[in-house]
C-alpha cells in the first residue's frame, strides 16, 4: 500500500486550480464527489480517475492540498513556519484584499484591513508578516496570482 498518487504535471495543476474553486467539503465522500465534478467537463478521465479513490487515497489527496503551501519568509525556521499561507487561507486574503483593492485602497493601511477582517487564527500569521512581506502579499492579490509572503 503505498502513501503517495501519482500525477502527471497537467493533471496535478487541474487538481490544484479545482481545489480552488470548491466549497469547504466535511467528508472525504462529499470532496471526493466535489472534486471529481469540478473536473468532470475539462478533464473528464480525470475526474473518472478521482471519483473511483478509496478513502485513504482521498484522505491522501485532501490532506496534500489542503497543507500545501509556498516557501515561507526568509528567516527563522519558526517564523518560516508561522508565515506560510495554505490554500484556504490565501483565498480568504485574496477574497479580502479583493474588496480592499476595490475600495481604492493601497499599500498603506493594507495589512490592518486584513487582520480586521480575517479569522483569529490567520490574523496570528498574517500579523507576524514584516512589511516586505506585506508588500509581496498585496501585490498577489493585486495581480490575482498566488504569492507566498
Amino acid at each position: 500500500m503505498s502513501s503517495y498518487l501519482r500525477f502527471s504535471p497537467d493533471e496535478y495543476e487541474a487538481i490544484a486550480r479545482a481545489y480552488h474553486l470548491l466549497p469547504e467539503a466535511g467528508s472525504y465522500r462529499a470532496f471526493r464527489s466535489l472534486l471529481a465534478g469540478a473536473l468532470r467537463e475539462g478533464r473528464p478521465e480525470l475526474a473518472g480517475r478521482v471519483a473511483g479513490f478509496d478513502t485513504r487515497q482521498v484522505g491522501l489527496l485532501r490532506a496534500h492540498l489542503e497543507g500545501r503551501a509556498g516557501p515561507g519568509p526568509s528567516g527563522g525556521e519558526e517564523d518560516a513556519a508561522a508565515c506560510r499561507l495554505t490554500w484556504r487561507e490565501w483565498q480568504a486574503v485574496a477574497r479580502a484584499g479583493a474588496v480592499f483593492c476595490l475600495l481604492d485602497g493601497g499599500l498603506h493601511g493594507f495589512k490592518g484591513f486584513l487582520l480586521r477582517q480575517a479569522g483569529p487564527p490567520l490574523a496570528e500569521k498574517l500579523a507576524r508578516l514584516d512589511d516586505a512581506q506585506i508588500a509581496r502579499l498585496y501585490i498577489g492579490v493585486r495581480s490575482g496570482r498566488r504569492c507566498c509572503p
